[in-house]
């Protein structure tokens, strides 16, 4: 298909401004977040219309994926039934060795929301379960709250913080696959059908090294605990945004963003976005995303 075909909207995307350096953002306490934004107003294509996009070559694609799960907001159904489809279709797509779940969260952008209430602890109590609400505890499964909505391009974790998130869950196998390749996967649904606030992510093969800045994860700057670290994104005439219309709760977006083979497809940026042609009165945003780590022979 020619380029120049493809639909496609135009939004302002809230770029990190990389001469302020590393950020600070505290998912739990936005006010004190410490991000300095420097927006660009770019194209974001319809990825329903470009055929030839996969995980392979572009770091993301779209599946159809029917559920067991019957609500997306019962924190015992994700833990029970979600976990084990998640790890069955990732291990399915990827080919991976061992693939583990974790960092489950609902995001809206409706602004009638209740207060979030961080993890016990801060980040070194679980650093897996920062944002993994349905996960907290072994036996007690408090109800899902619902966090606001990202709104800069980003890419959650880097390979330390991979690596340090699957040895905590890895306990006593840690060393079975700490020198294996390992790679981060997330996986996202709107469990209602997205009519405004859309997720865009940005094809991995325009994104390098360059165009990222260190940004640092937390709970609360009163919570003990290293931080976590990613990447937010600062601007490239390069990038090439995509997304889906209208995604449908039984479609699944898969993206990859980070991968120990340097060679392969990663760094897939991403970010919700205001969509122009969203109807006025369009009800929130309601989505729910998960992440994977796998790791492969």
């Amino acid at each position: 298909m020619v380029e120049a075909t493809i639909p496609f909207v135009e939004s302002t995307l809230a770029y990190i401004d990389p001469s302020f350096g590393p950020t600070v953002l505290y998912e739990y306490k936005r006010e004190e977040t410490t991000h300095h934004y420097d927006p660009h107003r770019v194209p974001i294509h319809d990825a329903r219309a470009e055929r030839d996009l996969s995980l392979e070559r572009n770091g993301f694609t779209l599946i159809e994926h029917h559920s067991a799960v019957t609500d997306f907001r019962d924190p015992a159904q994700i833990k029970d039934v979600y976990y084990r489809e998640i790890e069955r279709l990732v291990m399915r797509m990827t080919g991976a060795e061992k693939v583990l779940v974790f960092g489950d969260v609902l995001r809206s952008d409706d602004p009638v929301k209740a207060p979030l209430v961080p993890p016990e602890g801060g980040i070194g109590a679980r650093d897996d379960m920062v944002f993994a609400d349905s996960a907290r505890g072994d036996r007690q499964v408090p109800a899902m709250q619902v966090h606001e909505t990202a709104n800069n391009p980003h890419i959650d974790f880097n390979e330390k913080t991979v690596r340090r998130l699957a040895a905590g869950m890895l306990g006593p196998e840690a060393d079975r696959y700490a020198k294996k390749r390992v790679a981060l996967i997330n996986l996202w649904r709107g469990i209602e059908t997205v009519e405004r606030k859309p997720l865009a992510v940005c094809d991995a093969r325009t994104v390098s090294d360059q165009h990222l800045v260190l940004g640092l994860i937390g709970t609360r700057p009163e919570d003990p605990g290293d931080f976590l670290e990613g990447f937010n994104v600062a601007y490239s005439p390069a990038h090439r945004w995509y997304y889906y219309p209208r995604m449908r709760p039984q479609e699944l977006l898969v993206f990859k963003l980070c991968d120990s083979d340097r060679a392969l497809p990663q760094l897939t940026a991403h970010t919700a976005f205001d969509d122009p042609t969203s109807a006025a009165g369009a009800p929130p945003r309601q989505s729910l995303e998960i992440r994977t780590i796998s790791f492969f022979a």
